[in-house]
């Protein structure tokens, strides 16, 4: 960027803020940061979506399997 101001011969504030801009990184960790952010949170959702299921059927099937002790039984008739 040195070399664009040099190139124009004099100082132009505009050109020279533009530079300043271009060579500052500290908005690139913030994109990063949050890039990884949304990253963690679509696994997570993700996670537990997969095992929310997974928990659903493991609940299901147990409570079925109760009913079916107690109909057995003849408890509840």
């Amino acid at each position: 960027m040195d070399r664009l101001i040099k190139r124009c011969g004099r100082t132009n504030t505009m050109i020279h803020s533009i530079a300043q801009f271009l060579d500052r990184d500290d908005g690139a960790t913030s994109v990063e940061y949050a890039v990884m952010l949304g990253l963690i949170i679509v696994v997570c959702i993700g996670a537990v979506a997969m095992v929310g299921g997974e928990t659903s059927d493991l609940w299901d099937g147990n409570s079925s399997s109760v009913s079916d002790s107690f109909t057995s039984a003849g408890v509840g008739q």
